[in-house]
């Protein structure tokens, strides 16, 4: 063992340790003379070059501060800070002992001492794959598992993609079946896209993990077990957390359930089955088409019967999934919108046969589901039939809607406005020529009062997306076109520079994000998802609901930018 040169203290320092021994105080209680070593710590490991600190304090002067491993000196120090280092390549691997000794003024003497470990050689932890991840939105709880002992490692290091490093001492480690679960509390998923999760020992040498997309927690492809199409989403509260409903049809029964964010169906707690219904254990076929959430309720609409003999419904369920009293059937046709009016009703729009013509309607309803005649009213044109695709409230109490005329030959996109009276303010048609067709298939109104509406357009057999953006007149501002798929099915109004477009296509289901003037941001494709119906904003990310290639319901949990893993 290499030694350095031999101390005249030795004697006394080792007589003043062993006499000081247990004997530290606080510095509000100060003696004459009172020394402290606070760096390194009892028993801690050191390698290569590493500080060695001393906290000295007295009331009178201090005259050296002498800094010892074992009995070796090596260096006295006269000027506070009172500090030194050790090159620790000068000496074997073992067990040591660091020393201070303090003499003040009035040639009073006192000391510290610890034992430390050098070890020359560290190496970095052995990489690692992280094993799983799991996420919680009830109490937002992030937990990294990997497969390390927590006896091998000091801590864990996060570094995120942008570079910002967050050491992990603080955060709660524990083992759980041989693996490490690194848990964080109060993680909100979309607030770093990347991590690489580094594992690191007391000589702070790290060794990284597999990069994982944090981000991207809950992204997944779930399909039902029997013949099926979801055909509405809507976001809502479960308690502490988010979950979402859906709506539409299984086999010859209407659909209505609940999911938390992470795909889990929820409980009804037992009071009807899954079925949309009066509370009078019908099995009629009654097929949710649209759903909102309304103050702890859900609201829907669709059709009761097969499609020739349809009839209108609303549904007004609690978050037990119970309507026994609050569900109307009315009228021929079928329920294609449900809206929550700033009357604080509810208004459902539709289509049904109207004088021999296919034609819309919009009724309006009280919140105990009285129907308000004055507020509600059927529309036909007077050449041409009317399907309707989607309605919304437009400001003023109006009406918007948006769907296609058609004849026997053709069919043409429409964009229409209409007061509470059913009188129309205005309505707009793309000038096409005639080798052209285009439908309408949902529409959004800004802040501003424009108007984006999202379908498709034909010609010839060539489809693509058409998006167009009206003003509150009805005056055509833009139109867009992408060839990406064929047709848009749903839009949602993030910000105006973030407008998703929601559909499908030869090729499966996608999303688009376009800004305010139609211009594509991203696009993200979905192979599995043979037509994609609807989707909603759930938490940090999104939520596609339609049916796979199997004809079964299927939903599609993805990221903010409409990523899945």
């Amino acid at each position: 063992m290499l030694k350095k040169s031999h101390s005249l203290y030795s004697v006394a320092l080792l007589s003043l340790i062993l006499s000081s021994c247990g004997d530290k105080k606080p510095s509000d209680s100060v003696e004459s003379l009172a020394v402290s070593i606070t760096y390194p710590i009892e028993n801690s490991k050191i390698a290569r070059d590493v500080p060695f600190r001393a906290s000295i304090e007295s009331l009178e002067g201090i005259e050296f501060a002498k800094f010892f491993i074992d009995d070796s000196l090596i260096v006295s120090d006269t000027i506070a800070p009172y500090e030194t280092n050790i090159n620790s390549i000068d000496f074997d691997d073992g067990s040591y002992q660091l020393s201070v000794l303090a003499r003040d003024a009035k040639e009073r003497e006192s000391a510290d001492t610890i034992t430390v470990d050098i070890f020359n050689d560290p190496k970095a932890p052995k990489s690692i794959k992280i094993d799983s991840i799991s996420y919680s939105y009830a109490n937002r709880k992030l937990q990294i598992y990997l497969p390390v002992s927590i006896t091998g490692f000091e801590y864990f290091r996060m570094i995120t993609d942008n570079g910002n490093t967050t050491d992990t001492l603080s955060y709660n480690i524990f083992e759980n079946v041989g693996l490490s679960v690194l848990s964080v509390d109060n993680y909100e998923p979309d607030q770093n896209k990347v991590f690489n999760t580094y594992v690191c020992n007391e000589f702070e040498l790290c060794t990284k993990g597999d990069p994982y997309e944090y981000y991207n927690l809950l992204s997944y492809e779930i399909s039902f077990s029997k013949e099926s199409e979801i055909m509405g989403i809507t976001s809502a509260p479960c308690g502490s957390s988010d979950c979402f409903s859906i709506t539409g049809r299984e086999n010859s029964d209407g659909m209505h359930r609940l999911f938390s964010l992470d795909g889990r169906e929820l409980s009804l707690n037992g009071l009807v089955d899954k079925r949309i219904g009066d509370g009078r254990g019908s099995v009629d076929y009654r097929h949710g088409n649209d759903i909102i959430y309304d103050e702890g309720s859900y609201i829907i609409t669709g059709q009761l019967g097969e499609q020739s003999s349809a009839k209108a419904f609303i549904s007004i369920e609690n978050d037990q999934g119970f309507s026994a009293f609050t569900f109307k059937e009315f009228g021929d046709g079928y329920g294609v919108s449900v809206i929550r009016t700033s009357l604080n009703n509810y208004l459902i729009a539709g289509n049904r046969t109207i004088q021999n013509k296919a034609g819309i309607f919009f009724a309006r309803f009280s919140n105990n589901l009285i129907f308000d005649d004055a507020k509600s009213f059927p529309y036909i044109d007077g050449s041409l039939n009317v399907k309707l695709e989607s309605a919304k409230e437009a400001s003023g109490g109006n009406y918007l809607s948006t769907g296609y005329l058609y004849d026997n030959n053709n069919s043409t996109l429409f964009v229409q406005m209409n007061n509470s009276s059913g009188d129309t303010i205005w309505r707009y048609t793309p000038n096409l020529e005639s080798d052209f067709t285009s439908i309408g298939k949902d529409l959004i109104q800004l802040i501003n009062g424009d108007i984006i509406v999202a379908g498709q357009v034909n010609f010839r057999g060539s489809k693509s997306i058409l998006i167009i953006r009206l003003n509150s007149l009805g005056e055509l501002i833009w139109t867009s076109y992408f060839n990406d798929s064929e047709l848009s099915t749903h839009l949602l109004y993030l910000n105006e520079d973030n407008i998703i477009l929601g559909g499908y296509g030869f090729a499966g289901s996608f999303l688009i994000s376009v800004d305010g003037n139609g211009r594509k941001n991203w696009i993200q494709k979905y192979s599995s998802m043979k037509k994609l119906n609807a989707f909603d904003r759930v938490g940090s990310g999104f939520v596609l609901v339609g049916q796979s290639y199997s004809d079964r319901g299927m939903m599609i949990r993805a990221g903010i930018l409409g990523e899945i893993k």
